[in-house]
């Protein structure tokens, strides 16, 4: 518990990035920075910075998150006493800081991966991406993160703790779907994080469904650049946590009912009807790792069939 007040005391300044298919807004860019990360560990200032396709990095006043000290204590809680049953604490952090670090969840060898389901309801495909071709994805590579697509895999690096990146496509775009992607995290620690985006109308609005390394997932809605949680972080056995390991995530839009599965396993079932179509994107965050890679496989959307 000390560990948790110390941490809780320290002043930390946080560097985010985001890169989008299209130019981002970065007045709204600034206020969805302020509710995406949870993981925000103290109430300090945030400096932004977007790079957008065709353009440099832009100045954005600097924002201030919202998460007080309860919610980061509660948080900080769940995940330590979590992890604890299962790792020893991290005795050799991977960046320069000397702050205590709660500590890594425990790999996973890849022979106890869980089999993947098919729902029974996908229909026809609308369309499916085996990230064989680099155009249709924006390449990037500079101090703050790489993005990459190459042998049939988009990649995302983030070079820093505590950033997140979001790429899209807003030509191919859908109403009612079953989509799925999967991704695996090379080697992750507290909060690095990962996850899908669909009726995705720009870079300030758009559904978020994510999974993190420590086995939680989260479906939220970004409006206006204001993130809130639909279902906010929750444990499921269904992740396969801890660095290596795969896991397939699918969402199913049916109208306001919005329901999210991982490895063809329904997590949770949400109404909201902010967004009644709309395209789709990736999302990379890192949390406490200075250099977290999330790779990403075989996109596909299809339309729905003996659905209720």
């Amino acid at each position: 518990m000390k560990r948790l007040f110390h941490l809780l005391a320290l002043s930390l300044t946080l560097t985010f990035g985001l890169t989008a298919c299209i130019s981002a807004d970065p007045a709204r860019v600034a206020n969805a920075v302020n509710a995406t990360l949870t993981a925000v560990i103290t109430p300090t200032p945030i400096v932004v910075v977007v790079t957008a396709v065709g353009g440099g990095p832009i100045s954005i006043p600097t924002v201030t998150p919202g998460v007080s000290v309860q919610q980061t204590l509660a948080a900080a809680t769940e995940t330590l006493a979590a992890a604890s049953a299962t790792a020893p604490p991290d005795a050799s952090p991977t960046t320069s800081r000397t702050q205590a670090r709660p500590p890594t969840a425990t790999p996973q060898p890849s022979a106890a991966r869980l089999p993947i389901g098919t729902p029974t309801f996908i229909g026809k495909a609308i369309f499916t991406d085996d990230f064989s071709q680099p155009q249709v994805w924006p390449a990037s590579d500079d101090n703050a993160q790489r993005i990459a697509v190459a042998d049939g895999q988009l990649s995302i690096t983030l070079k820093a703790e505590d950033r997140f990146t979001i790429v899209y496509d807003v030509k191919r775009r859908a109403a009612d779907f079953y989509a799925a992607v999967t991704g695996t995290a090379a080697a992750c620690r507290f909060r690095d994080r990962h996850g899908l985006l669909f009726r995705l109308q720009d870079s300030s609005n758009y559904y978020q469904f994510e999974v993190d390394c420590d086995g939680r997932y989260r479906l939220a809605k970004v409006l206006d650049g204001a993130l809130t949680p639909l279902k906010d972080w929750t444990a499921s056995e269904a992740i396969r946590k801890g660095e290596g390991m795969t896991n397939e995530l699918g969402v199913r839009a049916k109208g306001g009912t919005l329901e999210v599965f991982v490895n063809g396993q329904a997590l949770f079932q949400a109404q909201d009807s902010a967004y009644a179509e709309g395209g789709f994107g990736l999302y990379t965050g890192s949390g406490l790792s200075g250099t977290y890679t999330a790779v990403f496989d075989d996109l596909a959307v299809s339309s729905l069939q003996n659905s209720p």
